[in-house]
């Protein structure tokens, strides 16, 4: 797979036209329009909420220190098992302050900015090709402070929860990240297409896999599916980490793979 200029996220980076989008849908009065409070604002508190837009806009456009993640699908299938209550957040205060990308696809990707207590993150898809080629964005906030997702009622909530598995994944479990610096390859996998050669110019690409956390069921007759679950650990448990509940079958042998994970085989469902 080559990370290059046909991928949405690169594009975003290197061509201006994508972050002109984003300023200019941003600042027509998009949000402002579906706050019915708006209709009788002041042409006053109208543009201090525009200045106040340009902040944030300013930030998401930011690539200082920023950090490009390409998750293979093998990674994105193991944080799809995450479990974690929307109204618990607090484990993600731990999480460093940054600017990250996360590459879900040759069409889709996450930008995100942790600063503090909130997370300020736009999901980019393209659908379409030639002339009916279409980009939209959502864009939304974790507010870790109140524990709540900020998001409008007619944006799509399942983008938030995947966005929040993908974060926890590659926060908070034991992965391993390979850097891949401008014009050289990487293997990953065992298929002969599974290579990322970093075709972008960028250096600061880091691949994401997940093979560590497949298991091999030997035999046996009731099979309980495996999954992440956020632990609490450290001192006076005030940490958090992810770990992974082993998929099993009830008298079968489980072979596991390479990387150790937790086994909790025993636990009673």
């Amino acid at each position: 797979m080559k990370l290059n200029n046909t991928f949405l996220a690169v594009r975003w980076e290197t061509e201006r036209f994508l972050k002109d989008f984003y300023r200019k849908e941003h600042l027509k009065n998009l949000h402002m329009s579906l706050d019915p409070a708006m209709a009788f604002a002041t042409e006053e508190y109208k543009e201090e909420w525009r200045q106040k837009r340009m902040v944030v806009i300013n930030e998401m456009c930011n690539s200082t220190g920023l950090k490009v993640y390409y998750l293979t699908h093998t990674a994105q299938d193991a944080a799809s098992h995450i479990k974690y209550a929307v109204a618990n957040m607090k484990w993600l205060r731990q999480i460093k302050d940054q600017r990250s990308i996360y590459v879900t696809g040759k069409h889709e990707f996450f930008r995100f900015t942790k600063e503090g207590n909130r997370i300020m993150v736009l999901q980019y898809a393209k659908t379409g090709e030639g002339i009916s080629e279409y980009v939209g964005y959502e864009g939304f906030a974790l507010n870790l402070q109140d524990e709540e997702v900020a998001m409008l009622p007619t944006q799509d909530q399942q983008i938030a929860h995947r966005f929040i598995k993908l974060l926890l994944f590659i926060e908070l479990s034991k992965i391993e990240t390979v850097k891949v610096a401008p014009n050289q390859k990487v293997k990953y996998g065992t298929g002969g297409d599974d290579k990322l050669f970093n075709d972008a110019g960028l250096n600061n690409v880091y691949l994401v896999n997940a093979v560590w956390n497949k298991i091999v069921i030997v035999e046996g007759d009731f099979k309980v599916r495996g999954h992440f679950r956020v632990q609490p650990c450290g001192t006076g448990r005030k940490d958090y980490k992810l770990i992974w509940i082993n998929e099993f079958t009830k008298g079968s042998f489980v072979r596991r793979a390479g990387k150790s994970i937790t086994d909790e085989s025993n636990t009673t469902s």
